[in-house]
């Protein structure tokens, strides 16, 4: 059975063969067996040792040493400890340099201990005074640079307050720019409402006036109200369009613009030098004032009358419906000349009486009484 155990080449199934030689180390070669047993478990460990060296890890190569350690007779484990120990301090070494290469502080302190680690070993010695000489150094460029960084922002952030302040100051122009042009506007918009629109009407007005077209003139003057000397204009105005009218013999329109404006008509025409020719004018149609008769199949149907005032040079006239259809569903009716709308609601034939020519084209119609 030990032999078994031997035969499966681990330690823990060879240290039980072994276990089991001591317990029958009197039967045949048992002792013998044990020392050979003992000399392969040495030689299992030695074999392991030496694959630990073979690597580069620090860790690794110290299990090594300690399995040398435990086997220090076999062979030349003795010999391998030191060499174990010298590659330990050559990883060391190589590494500390690379760490030394670098630009971080932290890494090069690391160099400096792992160099005081292995100061015997080739020029750790003199590494170690580079090491903290190159600390200095990256220490001061360190401070240099965040004095510089420290510059740099307190730069970017004054530049950023300025940048806030002219971007508020901009702002702040820019309102100032809108309100302004705000306020310009409704200045604009009110000197047009108030003078620029205005004045155009009047100076439209004005020209007009010049031009002889003075109703026309005298509506752009009235939508002016109180503007420049509108109101002041508006005598002078009416004056020259009553002129006008009686230029073209409308005397009756004369007349009523006259009354419409508290003007004295009878001053204005004989001022003007119009008494003769309206005198001519007004005769023309005396003799058409009186009644009127209309008769419709041989029956009466209305009558007219007109009344032509010689005082105020006006003409009236007055309408009565005989029709015996309307009286009997309406009564008698009295047509209002000022309502004429009276009239058409009715149904009955409309009158332009506005004018004497009109009332001499109108009673051809009807007989006047006798």
């Amino acid at each position: 059975f030990a032999v078994k155990e031997y035969g499966k080449n681990t330690i823990e199934d060879i240290e039980k063969a072994i276990k089991i030689l001591e317990s029958i180390i009197n039967y045949k070669d048992s002792k013998e067996m044990i020392e050979v047993y003992k000399g392969k478990i040495c030689e299992i460990k030695y074999d392991m040792a030496i694959s630990k060296y073979n690597t580069n890890s620090i860790e690794s190569i110290d299990n090594a040493i300690a399995i040398f350690e435990d086997i220090i007779d076999h062979k030349n484990s003795a010999e391998m400890i030191e060499k174990c120990k010298e590659k330990i301090k050559e990883i060391k070494y190589d590494s500390a340099r690379i760490s030394y290469n670098s630009n971080s502080i932290e890494k090069v302190k690391s160099a400096e201990k792992t160099f005081s680690e292995i100061k015997d070993y080739k020029d750790s010695a003199e590494m170690i005074k580079l090491c903290r000489e190159k600390c200095y150094e990256l220490e001061k460029a360190e401070k240099e640079e965040a004095i510089h960084k420290e510059e740099f922002k307190r730069h970017v952030q004054e530049q950023a307050i300025k940048e806030e302040k002219k971007r508020k100051t901009l702002t702040i122009l820019a309102i100032i720019a809108v309100i302004a042009a705000i306020i310009l506007i409704i200045i604009f918009m009110k000197l047009n409402t108030s003078y620029f629109k205005p004045k155009k009407i009047y100076n439209e007005a004005m020209s007009a006036y010049e031009n002889g077209k003075y109703e026309y003139a005298i509506k752009k003057l009235e939508s002016l109200g109180d503007f420049s000397d509108a109101q002041a204009k508006l005598p002078e105005f009416y004056e020259a369009l009553v002129i006008s009218q009686a230029q073209n013999e409308e005397f009756y329109e004369a007349y009523h613009t006259c009354l419409d404006n508290n003007f004295s008509f009878e001053d204005l025409m004989k001022n003007n030098g119009f008494s003769d020719a309206y005198n001519k004018y007004y005769n023309r149609f005396k003799n058409y004032e009186g009644r009127y008769y209309y008769y419709y199949d041989g029956e009466l149907d209305s009558y007219i009358d007109v009344v032509i005032d010689e005082d105020n040079w006006t003409f009236t006239v007055s309408y009565l419906s005989m029709s015996l259809d309307y009286q009997k569903n309406y009564g008698p009716y009295d047509f209002d000349f000022e309502q004429p709308e009276q009239y058409n609601k009715y149904g009955f034939y409309y009158f332009d009486f506005s004018t004497p020519g009109a009332i001499i084209e109108e009673t051809k119609y009807y007989v006047k009484e006798q």
